[in-house]
């Protein structure tokens, strides 16, 4: 799912510890739960290190947010904060799977 290389043309698990612990020996491609986005934006990452919310008046910075970094910025660091948080399973060869 990683690479996109046809399960034919990947190399095999060997035994324990090649490349991973526990033992996959023959099998091409092997579960692996990661993050829906596994890369940093520095530029979401400092928007929501910015981002203050009290829980028990209910309010929150975001119309100042908005008004430095704009709308559309403040909507993709939050889409992006969920994404960084989702977790999914893919199935991955060898060589993907220790990315």
């Amino acid at each position: 799912m990683k690479c996109g290389k046809h399960v034919d043309e990947l190399k095999p698990f060997g035994k324990e510890g090649d490349p991973l612990n526990g033992n996959f020996e023959g099998l091409k491609l092997v579960r692996r739960y990661r993050t829906m986005l596994e890369e940093t934006i520095e530029k979401y990452e400092q928007i929501l290190s910015e981002y203050k919310h009290d829980p028990e008046t209910g309010t929150d910075n975001i119309s100042e947010l908005e008004l430095k970094y704009g709308e559309e910025n403040i909507d993709s660091a939050f889409l992006y904060d969920q994404l960084s948080n989702t977790i999914e399973s893919s199935y991955e060869c060898r060589d993907c799977i220790i990315t």
